[in-house]
């Protein structure tokens, strides 16, 4: 299958994921430091696809490319997590995350599950009284792109630098912010080139407290006026993941054993090299998703 990629064409390989290694991740202490070893991360990078620390239903989020708290199932799938070691089709993408997963976990976890759409309370994204200030994307159809600076005068206020990012994408990362479905009511065809500042603080004591109720944090509202878009509050649709069938992981082939070790050496040289505020920012949609 072709694909553009700002301009280029690129042939991509639709095989499913090969030697995929799955373990149960290593035990961390409630309240222990993070670091770049221990902080859920999901990265790809050329053809190795690792995850680490995540639980089980942070795995059904990604298959299924929507925010944690649009899972429901059994208690055990918050809890315990399992990393993955796995080889990637030739030229793939973040974007192809959930489309590789899917298969693995029906196959591996025995995941089976279907979907409720429903009515809740939430956000929508939509433009300020003074209009869009975003600037359009000079890329054509290229993948969107996250990277993350951190001030010295503000280390809890990360700095996200979004490229390639369409409306819709941006608000479901806001969803995982937020703890709340989001959905994009801007009317803005096309992708963007913006910043926005989060605090970390804010973050915690939003999620901390439960609170669905609460005001949008300050620092987001702030960096979200500034290019001209704001949040309301309203009732929103949702589509709810819920887990029918699942199991812990079938044991992996001798394949796979063989080759785990050199795949987490790749994970680990990778997270070291980005740093720990790097690696969460691979798992922060994640996002996928970001994740992706």
């Amino acid at each position: 299958m072709a694909a553009l990629a700002g301009g280029f064409t690129q042939e991509l390989d639709d095989s499913p994921l090969e030697v995929a290694a799955i373990h149960e991740s290593a035990a961390v202490a409630e309240y222990q430091e993070p670091t770049p070893q221990t902080v859920p991360i999901i990265y790809l990078s050329g053809s190795q696809l690792i995850i680490r620390n995540f639980t089980v239903a942070k795995w059904i989020a990604a298959a299924y490319d929507v925010p944690e708290f649009m899972v429901s199932g059994p208690g055990w799938i918050t809890s315990e997590k399992y990393d993955l070691f796995a080889k990637a089709p030739r030229g793939a993408t973040r974007r192809r995350i959930p489309l590789m997963l899917q298969p693995l976990m029906a196959e591996r976890f025995a995941l089976q599950i279907h979907k409720e759409a429903k009515v809740s309370e939430g956000y929508a994204l939509v433009l300020g009284k003074s209009g869009s200030k975003l600037q359009p994307s000079a890329g054509f159809d290229a993948e969107p792109a996250v990277s993350l600076t951190t001030p010295k005068s503000a280390p809890t206020k990360p700095v996200y630098h979004y490229r390639n990012y369409p409306m819709p994408l941006i608000a479901k990362n806001l969803s995982v912010w937020l703890g709340e479905s989001t959905i994009d009511a801007t009317g803005l065809p096309g992708s963007y080139d913006f910043e926005i500042t989060y605090s970390l603080t804010e973050y915690l004591m939003r999620h901390i407290k439960k609170d669905n109720e609460a005001e949008v944090p300050p620092t987001l509202a702030e960096s979200l006026g500034a290019l001209g878009l704001k949040l309301e509050r309203r009732k929103v649709p949702v589509e709810q993941i819920v887990v029918d069938r699942v199991t812990r992981p079938t044991a992996n082939c001798a394949r796979a054993r063989q080759q785990a070790s050199r795949l987490r050496a790749v994970a680990l040289r990778a997270t070291r090299q980005e740093g720990f505020l790097s690696a969460r920012r691979s798992f922060c949609p994640q996002g996928l998703y970001g994740i992706y």
